[in-house]
């Protein structure tokens, strides 16, 4: 009885490895053919988190102080950041 089990669990084990064996193959076809391109999305999620940072520390342009020449500082300051 012990190794009809034992059979069995390597039967199965077998096709577990046969199926994985499957997916990985299926993958890197897909990958080598340029059909999966996994850094779009990755490139889109940093752009949106750079904008958004970018919107919150870009200094604010006060329309009433635009030629206040007591400050250190330039009137106009943009941060400009190109992280492609």
């Amino acid at each position: 009885m012990e190794s009809s089990k034992e059979l069995k669990d390597r039967e199965r084990i077998a096709k577990q490895i046969a199926k994985t064996s499957d997916s990985i193959r299926k993958k890197y076809r897909a990958l080598k053919t340029g059909k999966i391109k996994e850094d779009i999305p990755i490139k889109k999620e940093i752009n949106i988190a750079k904008d958004k940072i970018i919107k919150k520390w870009k200094p604010k342009y006060n329309e009433n102080n635009e030629d206040d020449d007591d400050d250190d500082d330039d009137d106009r300051f943009w941060i400009k950041h190109d992280f492609n």
